[in-house]
């Protein structure tokens, strides 16, 4: 009930910490003067209909410092500011990692504003007052990340690239997968039965943006056809269903993005060969698919009620991959060792889109962004031991060795907001190396009807906290 739960007076240099609630009906810090500094981590609210209040602010000359961490909540609804400032002095607000203000942020003349580090994710702050922001142009270009500031509007955004630096990990992970499924056809095809029907469903998971430790998980269904002439040549086509999703999130109170795909893939793939059981082999595939991106990206917003918004976006991108592999098997009728040596490229075009806000919702931060592009290299050496168990069953395990890079750098990306244009690069992301295991269970049903099974573990030179695994499980039916 008190109209004011903190006030400072002419002091040089007094220190305010918060990390519980201070809360008023009226306004709650309060500095007169002096060079106060305030540590926020905790929450400062004002409940005041009363215009003029506020929950933080400086009111004659001196230096007032804030530095937040966390909370300060004015009144959207009514118009109270949460934070004002309106003396004569060179005032600095500082916000860091974890701020959350809600209401308007009023300026005088001569504020400082800092942006610590971490405070570089999704954030809209708006102003009020008749105080000026004092970054131009070549300043806002300053930032490790684009920032985007609208004197019209006067609303500062910040745009967190931290979702483009996953479309490589998430381009060699769905390429991949449809190379698996390549993969298993070559080992499953049967000399007996020259024409095969499959089908198969697929699971997998594995983890973007390196230290990040972002899971992304994905499932689909495959189904295709396969030809085998004779011992020595083999050829089918593949085609399926593809889904998946991830979240990145900023901090305790909001996730970053949130972001889902869907899409159709389709891959052509020829095996040749000499007669006989020790042979070289050549595998090539073509592959290929079509995504449906949905992202959802949320922002920390003074000007939103429940201190954030969200803005949408839906586009298409395409890929191809192509990949060769050569290897030769050595053993009997019964037991075969196999080593190989695969290399693939994937490229994946990127279509240019706009954001939306949510329903009617409209919010004047959403970001136009160009088409764009980006392209993985993949390298394995492989090592297979094969083991018939009569009839057409078999049992295989393999381990190997896996690089994973990029073929070229990227171009500068293009980002507009409030008609503002930015080009930055995402960061090209270092090659990876990772030990992988996997095996392959062929069992027969009976009448030339095959159950197939297989799945793979895959160990990078790096900490995970989400292990990439893929799991198939499907039936071969002879035609």
């Amino acid at each position: 009930g008190k109209k004011s739960a903190v006030v400072t007076g002419d002091q040089k240099a007094s220190r305010f910490r918060n990390f519980g609630l201070l809360e008023s009906e009226g306004k709650t810090f309060l500095s007169e003067g002096g060079a106060p500094v305030l540590l926020n981590k905790g929450k400062i609210w004002t409940s005041s209909k009363i215009l003029g209040d506020y929950a933080v602010g400086g009111e004659s000359g001196g230096r007032f410092h804030l530095i937040n961490t966390g909370i300060i909540k004015g009144s959207v609804k009514d118009g109270i500011p949460a934070i004002k400032l309106s003396g004569g002095g060179t005032d600095i607000l500082e916000f860091r990692k974890g701020s959350s203000i809600l209401g308007d942020i009023v300026l005088n003349d001569t504020t400082n504003l800092i942006f610590g580090k971490g405070m570089l994710s999704p954030f809209r702050l708006g102003f009020g007052g008749s105080g000026r922001l004092s970054f131009d142009e070549e300043e806002l270009k300053l930032f490790p990340v684009p920032v985007f500031y609208s004197a019209y509007k006067r609303v500062l955004s910040v745009f967190d690239p931290v979702i483009l630096t996953f479309e490589r990990d998430i381009l060699a992970f769905i390429s991949g997968n449809v190379s698996s499924l390549v993969a298993s056809r070559f080992s499953s095809i049967s000399p007996s039965s020259d024409r095969n029907l499959w089908a198969s469903s697929t699971f997998s998971s594995t983890e973007l943006g390196g230290g990040l430790h972002i899971p992304f998980q994905r499932k689909g269904i495959a189904a295709g056809y396969d030809y085998t002439p004779s011992s020595w040549l083999s050829y089918g086509v593949l085609g399926g269903y593809d889904e998946g999703e991830y979240a990145t999130l900023e901090s305790e109170m909001l996730a970053s993005h949130e972001n889902s795909l869907t899409g159709l893939f389709l891959s052509l793939h020829a095996k040749a060969g000499w007669k006989g059981w020790s042979r070289v082999f050549v595998n090539t595939a073509l592959s290929g698919g079509v995504l449906l991106h949905h992202d959802k990206r949320f922002m920390t917003d003074n000007q939103r009620q429940d201190g954030r918004s969200r803005v949408d976006a839906t586009y298409k991108s395409f890929w191809v991959a192509p990949e060769v592999t050569v290897g030769a098997n050595f053993g009997t009728g019964f037991l075969m060792v196999t080593p190989s040596l695969r290399g693939r490229i994937a490229y994946q075009s990127v279509d240019g889109y706009t954001e939306k806000g949510r329903g009617k919702v409209k919010i004047p931060a959403v970001a136009t962004f160009a088409r764009r592009s980006s392209n993985v290299l993949e390298g394995r050496f492989q090592l297979a031991i094969t083991k018939k168990l009569g009839g057409m069953s078999l049992v295989s395990v393999y381990s190997g060795l896996q690089y994973s890079g990029i073929m070229m750098s990227g171009k500068d990306l293009n980002l507009s907001m409030f008609g503002m244009n930015r080009k930055f690069r995402v960061q090209d992301q270092e090659g990876k190396f990772s030990n992988y295991t996997g095996g392959l269970l062929k069992f027969s049903l009976g009448k030339g009807a095959i159950l197939n099974a297989s799945g793979e573990v895959l160990f990078r030179y790096e900490k995970m906290e989400t292990p990439f695994y893929r799991v198939k499980l499907g039936m071969d039916i002879p035609f």
